[in-house]
């Protein structure tokens, strides 16, 4: 298939609902701003799904009015459930992750779908990374439908078709811990960052609060500092600047022309 590239001769090409248990959808009740605590039930949102891995504290509280009867059992999410977004903008749409010891009383919202691998044909983990890759999304994002950008949408045809690229088992293992190894290393490399630039920013804020209370004297640092310099005045266009039979357009025409050769 020239769009899915190649693909090894012993692995399979494969749709996702042959390797997987039947698709489900959440609900979605008016419920409070603020996330649920431990002990509460809460409704994912959809951005539980945005990153790499699941995101529980993704979600809403359910109001105890609604909670008196008892959420549906089945909606509640458990290890193992693959949740796929089917609303969202178009690059956050169909994006997949895995729940790994989700917390209790999560309940599925209706703009996330949900399923499990079949244990004897696919890794879980495997899976999700095959919806995030490249040749899945561009199937995604060719099949949204909706009113505006803002809010696209899938039906659970598009994810249940998806054509995947699938290598036996064990060689499904060795590839999640080759992805995992390597996204561990960025996810290193990028905390290391974000520490560097929370120390910045916390120095700039000190050093600022030390000026401003006089703790740090600057006055001998501000003499030092070198005079702005002073913009160049513009040549007026006059007869004396113009050669014989140029107009003002052709003499603007070589200025110009002469930054160009400077750039």
């Amino acid at each position: 298939m020239e769009w899915l590239g190649d693909v090894p001769e012993h692995w399979e090409v494969v749709r996702v609902k042959e390797v997987t248990t039947s698709i489900g959808q959440g609900w979605s009740p008016q419920c409070d701003a603020q996330p649920a605590t431990e002990h509460e039930w809460g409704v994912l949102k959809v951005g539980c799904v945005n990153r790499d891995t699941f995101d529980e504290r993704q979600n809403k509280r359910l109001p105890s009015t609604l909670t008196l009867g008892g959420p549906i059992p089945d909606l509640q999410i458990r290890d193992g459930d693959i949740l796929v977004s089917r609303a969202n903008t178009r690059e956050l749409l169909g994006l997949a992750a895995l729940a790994v010891n989700p917390r209790a009383r999560l309940i599925l919202c209706d703009k996330l779908f949900r399923f499990r691998a079949k244990a004897d044909r696919a890794d879980s983990r495997f899976l999700v990374y095959a919806i995030r890759a490249r040749t899945s999304r561009a199937q995604i994002e060719s099949s949204t439908n909706g009113a505006s950008d803002s809010m696209q949408n899938i039906g659970q045809g598009v994810v249940r078709n998806l054509l995947l690229a699938l290598p036996p088992l064990d060689q499904q293992v060795e590839v999640v811990a080759v992805c995992e190894a390597q996204i561990d290393a960025v996810r290193t490399a990028v905390a290391h960052a974000q520490s560097e630039i929370d120390l910045l920013r916390e120095y700039r804020t000190r050093l600022i609060a030390d000026v401003v209370t006089g703790k740090l004297d600057v006055r001998e640092a501000a003499a030092k500092l070198p005079d702005e310099a002073e913009e160049p005045e513009e040549l007026p266009l006059s007869d004396e600047n113009l050669d014989e039979g140029d107009s003002e357009e052709d003499l603007a025409s070589e200025v110009l022309a002469e930054e160009e050769v400077v750039t």
